[in-house]
């Protein structure tokens, strides 16, 4: 744990907000993949339910185009996880591992990840349909006269481990933060004499934090191996607890509360996580999305306002009496990290082709101004100035983005990151939690 001392205001506290830079089957999603690349979580699972949504049949002579029309697969079973990580060609049973690492055990099995018995079948995992893991979801090309299919219910834990079913993961398999499925080790990095990086010694793959307006680091909501994790500084040194709760993507909000509040995606739909003495609790919102980015506003519901991007156009999600609700935008964007201002409506800052966007709600509907500069990743956080501080990655490196009477800047904060979530704790910098 880091050794240093800073004056935190409690008065930002509910302004204080971190977006995860993934998103989740995320919040932030990995570009594109070409021919024999790496693919990200969210987009294998998008390639094999374009199959399922155009009822590719099962055929082991014949073979269709992939989402992208920029290859062709064999439509048996095989061939369809094939597509699915847009391989170079459709391998077999026997030969998809070879491109693959076995994993530890079923539970460890992520969303893109395959089910393989060698001799005779392979499906893609799309996720549990029950906490306990005892019933695999599936995606599958599964024999004669049948089409791509979602499977609920047949592929149960005894009839895998009973039928030689065995867990892999692609190689070329990302988070949909773009970093590698391994993750990385969390850091802190906050403003000094000069920008000083301390490790937290836990290897994670998504990170959101928040700040509570007490004590002197933010905490940290975490996603290892596809569980949730409660990270906080602790009397001797960093604590990590898992609240034993799944997901694809996180995005965590302050709301006064003991923990954060935490905001998935698990299998595209919108969940709220909350704790209480009682343990970890979670509740669908019913609403899908692509991408997440919560944050507290001024409306009092006691939930967070979500902002999602579906279809590539930012949505605003709340909470009343009668439910949730979401109402589009209209406004576009590949990347989103919304920060509150004490208003109904959150400030959110987007990547566009590459360039950072500051969005706001204006008396005649959305606006959407360019900031003119360019970054991989993005991260706000409101520090008591008119406009958030954004914090980016370019080229693996942080750089921090303000604005001021002659526009907007930018400065590198020489520290690498794969990953970053940066909140504000009343400091004229965010506190930026990172893992690489």
């Amino acid at each position: 744990m880091s050794s240093y001392s800073r004056k935190l205001s409690a008065a930002v506290a509910a302004a204080s907000l971190a977006t995860i830079t993934l998103s989740g089957v995320n919040a932030s999603s990995a570009a594109a993949s070409s021919i024999g690349g790496s693919v990200s979580r969210s987009e294998a699972i998008s390639r094999a339910m374009n199959w399922v949504s155009r009822q590719v049949p099962y055929s082991q002579t014949s073979a269709a185009s992939d989402v992208d029309n920029d290859a062709t697969y064999r439509q048996d079973c095989s061939g369809f996880v094939s597509m699915a990580w847009h391989l170079s060609s459709s391998r077999t049973t026997q030969t998809l591992p070879a491109v693959a690492t076995r994993l530890g055990s079923l539970d460890d099995l992520r969303p893109g990840d395959m089910i393989d018995n060698i001799s005779s079948h392979v499906v893609l995992f799309k996720g549990w349909a029950d906490g306990n893991h005892n019933t695999a979801v599936v995606i599958e090309e599964a024999r004669p006269g049948t089409v791509a299919h979602v499977e609920s219910s047949y592929y149960t834990r005894s009839f895998l481990t009973n039928n030689g079913y065995l867990p892999y993961r692609y190689n070329g398999m990302v988070e949909d933060s773009g970093v590698p499925a391994g993750g990385g080790v969390m850091h802190e990095i906050y403003a000094g004499d000069g920008w000083v990086d301390g490790s937290m010694d836990f290897t994670v793959q998504a990170v959101s934090s928040v700040y509570t307006g007490s004590g002197t680091h933010p905490m940290t909501y975490a996603l290892k191996d596809g569980v949730i994790q409660e990270v906080y500084a602790g009397s001797n040194g960093w604590v990590m607890g898992s609240t034993g709760i799944t997901a694809d993507a996180i995005s965590a909000a302050y709301l006064g509360e003991q923990h954060g509040r935490i905001y998935t995606l698990k299998g595209g739909v919108i969940h709220e996580v909350w704790g209480d003495a009682s343990g970890w609790h979670e509740g669908s919102t019913g609403i899908t999305a692509d991408k997440i980015s919560a944050t507290k506003t001024g409306d009092n519901s006691g939930h967070a306002r979500i902002y999602t991007l579906k279809g590539g156009v930012i949505h605003e999600v709340w909470a009343d009496a009668s439910g949730w609700h979401e109402g589009s935008t209209g406004i576009t964007a590949d990347k989103i990290s919304a920060v509150n201002y004490g208003d109904g409506h959150a400030r959110i800052y987007t990547l566009k082709g590459g360039v950072v966007h500051e969005v706001y709600a204006g008396a005649s509907g959305w606006i959407d101004g360019s900031t003119g500069l360019t970054a991989d990743e993005i991260s706000a956080a409101n520090t008591g100035e008119p406009h958030a501080r954004i914090y980016t990655l370019k080229s693996g490196v942080i750089f921090e983005i303000w604005a001021d009477a002659g526009g907007w800047h930018e400065g590198s904060t020489g520290r690498p990151a794969r990953a970053i979530s940066a909140v504000g704790t009343g400091g004229p910098h965010a506190v930026i939690t990172t893992f690489s």
